[in-house]
């Protein structure tokens, strides 16, 4: 693990941080259920995070539904 990368399994995290514009480094694979989705670090991206576990994140729900779409879909394709 590189320090300048936040790793989460959190797929709705992970969601709200590409609803957020935040790209995702790439995707590794801990077994065949659990996959780590892997963000470069910046502050933005840390007070995302904060503000997401504090409840303060607000993303429009249909936008929310397909970046976990597109999640999946990345997921589905390795």
């Amino acid at each position: 693990m590189s320090i300048d990368e936040f790793k989460t399994s959190d797929l709705p995290l992970a969601s709200a941080l590409v609803c957020s514009d935040f790209c995702v480094v790439r995707i590794e694979g801990t077994d065949s259920r659990r996959m780590i989705f892997i963000f470069r670090i910046t502050k933005e991206l840390t007070d995302t995070v904060d503000r997401f576990w504090n409840g303060e994140t607000r993303v429009e729900p249909k936008r929310f539904s397909e970046c976990q779409k597109a999640l999946k879909a990345r997921i589905n394709s390795i």
